[in-house]
C-alpha cells in the first residue's frame, strides 16, 4: 500500500501558521531580553551615586568615672559623695557620600562638625552638716568621618539598618562651672577653656583642685563604633528625605593622661551620643554608554 503523501502535505502546510508564531514570539521574548541584558550593561553605576546634606540632634552619655555617670561613694562619719548626670543636647551637621555595592547594600561615609560632651551635678559635705553643689557643663567640638554600611531589609528600599565607625578630631572645648553650698548659700559660676580636677577627703569634702587650661588635657583624635536605623521617603524625582537615628560609642579616652601633672588622676572618659537626624538625598543620573 502506498503513503498518502498529499494527506502529508496538507498537514505541513497547515501547521506552519502555528510554527511561524511560535518561533516570531520565542524571539520577540529572546529580544526583549537582550535589549534588557545590553541595556544594563549601558547603565553601569556611578562610584557615588547619591549625595546629602543631613542635620542632627540628640543627648550624650558620657561614661567612664563618677563625674559623668549617676554614682554614690560613701566615706567616714556617714558622708557620700554624689554625682548626678543631667541631660547635655549634643548636635552634628554635615555632607555625606552613598558608594553602591548591591541593589540594597551601599557605603556611607560623612564629613561631620558635631559638638558633644557631658553635663553633671556633683554634690559634696561641706563641714559638719553642710553640703556643697558644683554643676559642670563640658562641650566639646569635633570634625568627624563616620564610614558606615547601608543596609536595606524591604522590597521597597525604606527602612535601613547601618553599621560601622567613625574617626574624629578635637577642635575645642568651652566648660560652664557653677557653684552653691548651703553653709552660707552663696553662688557663683565660672566659664572656661580646659579641666578641673578634685580629690577628696575622708569625710567626702574636697580637699585639692587642680586646673589644666585649654586643650592640653584632652586626647586630639577619638573613634569608636556607630549603628544605625534610618527612613526613606521619596520627595521628588530623584531625592529622598532621610530621617536617621543613630547611636555612637567611643572607644578612645577622651582625657590625656599623660599631660596631667597636677598630682590628681585624670579620670577615663569616652564620649556616647544618641542623634536623630533629617537629610536630604540626592541621586544621581546613571552613565549611559553606547558599546
Amino acid at each position: 500500500m502506498k503513503p498518502s503523501w498529499s494527506g502529508l502535505r496538507l498537514k505541513i502546510v497547515y501547521m506552519k501558521p502555528k510554527g511561524i508564531l511560535l518561533i516570531a514570539l520565542w524571539l520577540m521574548g529572546t529580544s526583549s531580553w537582550c535589549q534588557q541584558t545590553l541595556l544594563k550593561k549601558q547603565t553601569p553605576k556611578r562610584f557615588i551615586d547619591k549625595v546629602e546634606v543631613v542635620v542632627g540632634a540628640g543627648l550624650c552619655f558620657n561614661r567612664g568615672n563618677m563625674f559623668v555617670e549617676n554614682s554614690r561613694l560613701e566615706f567616714a562619719n556617714g558622708n557620700f559623695v554624689t554625682n548626678k548626670r543631667l541631660p547635655k543636647m549634643a548636635y552634628s551637621f554635615g555632607i555625606g557620600v552613598y558608594h553602591p555595592v548591591t541593589d540594597r547594600l551601599d557605603v556611607n561615609a560623612r564629613l561631620l562638625w558635631e559638638r558633644k560632651g557631658y553635663r553633671s551635678e556633683l554634690q559634696t559635705a561641706l563641714g559638719l552638716s553642710s553640703r556643697a553643689f558644683a554643676t559642670s557643663d563640658y562641650t566639646y567640638t569635633y570634625f568627624t568621618l563616620p564610614v558606615t554600611a547601608r543596609l536595606f531589609f524591604d522590597n521597597r528600599k525604606k527602612i535601613a539598618i547601618s553599621f560601622g565607625g567613625y574617626f574624629s578630631q578635637f577642635k575645642d572645648v568651652s566648660v560652664t562651672e557653677k557653684f552653691y553650698n548651703t553653709l552660707d548659700f552663696t553662688r557663683s559660676s565660672t566659664r572656661f577653656a580646659g579641666r578641673t580636677l578634685v580629690g577628696f577627703d575622708a569625710n567626702g569634702g574636697i580637699n585639692s583642685a587642680a586646673f589644666l587650661p585649654g586643650v592640653q588635657s584632652f586626647m586630639r583624635y577619638d573613634f569608636g563604633a556607630t549603628v544605625g536605623l534610618s527612613y526613606h521617603a521619596k520627595v521628588g524625582v530623584g531625592s529622598d528625605l532621610l530621617i536617621q537615628m543613630t547611636a555612637n560609642t567611643g572607644l578612645a579616652n577622651v582625657n590625656n593622661k599623660e599631660q596631667n601633672f597636677t598630682g590628681i588622676p585624670s579620670p577615663t572618659e569616652r564620649n556616647q551620643t544618641v542623634i536623630i537626624s533629617v537629610g536630604y538625598v540626592y541621586k544621581r543620573r546613571s552613565k549611559n554608554k553606547i558599546l
